[in-house]
């Protein structure tokens, strides 16, 4: 996926308890509960030039389940009126 440096809201769905979530081998601190028991938003993501693994990972029953996904940033993206414009860019997986 191709996206922009501005900040945006990434979701996470896990159906058993509160996922841990890196952002290039960091752990990201401030995940909230969404609307849902089993959804879960980091309301300010930034990615970093060049590639970007978001890796999820949730342990039940001392068994580790794990989901990602990587996004390329490569500078902003031209916005200008012949492009269509999302000013509530939400990304979930």
């Amino acid at each position: 996926m191709n996206t922009v440096r501005t900040p945006f809201a990434v979701t996470v769905y896990s159906n058993i308890g509160t996922p841990r979530v890196f952002l290039n081998g960091t752990e990201l601190q401030g995940i909230r509960q969404g609307y849902t028991a089993v959804h879960f938003v980091f309301d300010r993501l930034t990615l970093a030039d060049g590639k970007n693994i978001l890796k999820a990972v949730s342990v039940k029953d001392g068994q580790e389940y794990s989901d990602e996904i990587t996004w390329f940033y490569h500078g902003e993206q031209d916005r200008g009126t012949d492009s269509y414009e999302n000013k509530n860019v939400h990304s979930g997986f």
